[in-house]
């Protein structure tokens, strides 16, 4: 659940985040936006999971705005020590940077889920960008115990080393750490905000790690359309008693939706993913190239930040769940055409949570799609 202050208290625009920081501890603590903060010189106390830094006689007076979710950086913070200097250099912001040894403590707290980890992404990203510092330099201290899931290897792909504070010694010393502004308060989860910053700059630099060239062109004589289907699995391993592998919001008539697609794009590509078979380089390699997304609501549809430019999405949700602005909002951020549909009718809902998409809403979105990326060719093949 998200706090209110966005509104009233939240500086929404990004690049505002470091204008007028607090600075205590000669420096050695820096507070930016109430959203996250610097630390030079921070000692890790292992075994309270608790942080210190040089400091002489200062009373750091700082909040984190944050909703219940953004608690860990609010304990973090009152659990902060400090320690005599004994010699420990006094760091400017500039020579911080310079040094490139920058950690970002990240806690996470839905690790497997894509759409709240490419929110965990996108603030390291933000973060580093505003700190001049290159994204792909910077290293990543997991401040939880989740088990290894899906998204750990995109994890070691996007930044430098990944450690896990299970491993650290104890009093390990950090040059400087990052409390990375939580992954529930990222701008990404704020879907009223009418333009995200670097969101651009963010596509091309998840791309780029994985060595998949952006800019694909379109081809109206051959669309390509990709279709996610959600099949249970075990999204969550720590949850297992809870969830039991039962995955929510997924097609019932799949082969029907198939038929209609392949019959409407006849000659064009259409591509099939679940995507926790595949890898998420696989994944990028489609999504990169898809002209058309289409899925039922979930975290997978937060790939229509990896389309191209041109790109279309249509997003469908049952019955029992509200119609949700989250990938409505990463289209428009994109620039890219969006339409949804809600079921409003029982007899579309079945057991286990699956939901019959009728062939004429299929219809009547993919041709509206498909007009719009190809009026023209349309207009030809009609005559």
């Amino acid at each position: 659940m998200k706090s209110k202050r966005r509104e009233d208290m939240k500086i929404t625009n990004v690049k505002e985040w470091i204008n007028d920081p607090y600075i205590k501890c000669k420096g050695n603590f820096r507070g930016y936006a109430n959203e996250f903060a610097i630390l030079n010189h921070a000692r890790f106390n292992k075994s309270s999971k608790s942080f210190s830094i040089p400091c002489e006689d200062e009373s750091i007076q700082y909040k984190f705005l944050f909703g219940k979710e953004g608690t860990i950086l609010t304990r973090w913070l009152h659990d902060l020590k400090t320690y005599p200097y004994k010699g420990a250099p006094q760091l400017s912001i500039e020579q911080v940077m310079e040094k490139k040894m920058v950690t970002f403590a990240v806690k996470r707290y839905e690790a497997h889920n894509l759409y709240h980890t490419v929110c965990e992404w996108y603030n390291i990203y933000v973060i580093s960008e505003l700190l001049n510092i290159k994204p792909e330099t910077v290293d990543i201290l997991f401040m939880d115990d989740r088990p290894r899931g899906l998204m750990d290897d995109t994890w070691d792909t996007l930044f430098a080393q990944i450690y896990r504070y299970s491993n650290l010694t104890e009093k390990t010393i950090f040059e400087t750490i990052v409390w990375n502004a939580i992954g529930y308060e990222s701008p990404l989860n704020f879907h009223e905000i009418r333009t995200m910053p670097f969101i651009n700059q963010f596509y091309k630099f998840f791309l780029n790690r994985f060595n998949i060239k952006t800019g694909k062109r379109l081809d109206c004589k051959n669309l390509r359309v990709t279709i996610i289907w959600r099949r249970d699995y075990m999204s969550h391993p720590e949850r297992k008693e809870e969830t039991g592998g039962l995955i929510h919001r997924k097609f019932q008539n799949e082969n029907e939706i198939l038929a209609e697609i392949s019959a409407i794009f006849n000659g064009h590509t259409i591509n099939e993913l679940v995507l926790e078979q595949i890898s998420m380089k696989q994944q990028l390699q489609i999504i990169s190239q898809t002209d058309i997304l289409f899925g039922m609501h979930g975290a997978g549809m937060a790939h229509a930040l990896f389309l191209p430019k041109h790109a279309a999405v249509f997003e469908t949700f049952p019955n029992y769940w509200g119609f949700l602005r989250h990938f409505k909002s990463f289209s428009r951020w994109r620039g890219i055409k969006y339409l949804g549909w809600q079921n409003k009718s029982p007899e579309n809902e079945f057991e286990n949570f699956n939901t019959r998409i009728p062939v004429d809403v299929i219809r009547s979105h993919m041709v509206k799609l498909k007009e719009y990326l190809c009026p023209t060719y349309t207009e030809i093949v009609k005559k």
